[in-house]
């Protein structure tokens, strides 16, 4: 346990510096740091997270060992409340570590406000309270992740034949029960894009843009970034325009509905 403790306060204390160092600013004024137990292996709750944090406009820094380092946010200069910036526009560093403890995966995270800007004590409870919330979205994220898998792997199980042969129509009864999109998935889908439900297609379509532009895979060549973010860019780069093309096809049937 202490251990443990040790390496990821060591680690994430680490990338900060980096990543401060990066913005060329100095020490920290305003943090707050969270530690769970989650359901997902490390390396499935670390490319989650990563998902999760680029989908909210996240840039990735650096990494090191198990913690990846993120930015965020505009250049403000006074933090008193909401009113002088929203949470997603505050300049912050955001470090993620995804490891075990005896046996168990953890998230730990770790939100500090960058030291150009000037917080008062009613600014500080409100960058806490948003990175507490932040940090409750991206476990009950995890979780979800983690509640989809279990189910799917149920679902195979009962989609099992005796001695697993294969049955001509398989394919098809199984795409049958896929194809209806439920409103699990499309929420899914739009939080994919960083938007909720409600959203109009124009704003969908404008996230859509934005992602692309985000996780186009030439955007990071020659920039000396880790091939396992590549991948991760690659493949979210592939969800993105799968989940547009998902929800286009649910407005349109809406529209004409």
């Amino acid at each position: 346990m202490d251990v443990v403790v040790v390496i990821i306060v060591s680690a994430v204390l680490g990338l900060i510096w980096s990543a401060w160092r990066r913005g060329g600013d100095t020490g920290p004024r305003v943090a707050w740091k969270e530690t769970v137990h989650i359901s997902l292996p490390p390396a499935i709750a670390r490319r989650e997270v990563v998902r999760y944090l680029t989908a909210r406009g996240c840039t990735f820094v650096n990494s090191e060992g198990e913690c990846d380092a993120f930015r965020r946010g505009e250049y403000v200069r006074r933090l008193r409340g909401p009113a002088d910036a929203p949470w997603l526009t505050l300049p912050v560093i955001i470090v993620a570590v995804c490891a075990e403890e005896d046996g168990r995966p953890l998230l730990h995270m770790h939100f500090s406000l960058l030291p150009i800007v000037s917080a008062s004590a009613s600014g500080f409870r409100y960058f806490q309270e948003q990175a507490r919330a932040e940090f409750a979205e991206v476990v009950g994220y995890l979780e979800q992740v983690a509640r989809e898998q279990s189910q799917r792997r149920g679902g195979q199980k009962r989609r099992r034949r005796p001695n697993h042969r294969w049955y001509p129509g398989d394919e098809e009864g199984q795409r049958e029960q896929e194809s209806p999109a439920s409103a699990h998935a499309l929420d899914a889908d739009l939080a994919l894009l960083g938007l909720k439900r409600g959203a109009s297609l124009e704003q969908v379509q404008k996230a859509y843009r934005i992602a692309c532009r985000k996780y186009h895979p030439d955007r990071l060549t020659g920039q000396n970034v880790e091939p396992h973010l590549v991948e991760l860019a690659v493949q979210r780069f592939k969800e993105v325009a799968a989940a547009y093309q998902r929800l286009r096809e649910s407005y349109a049937q809406a529209q004409s509905a």
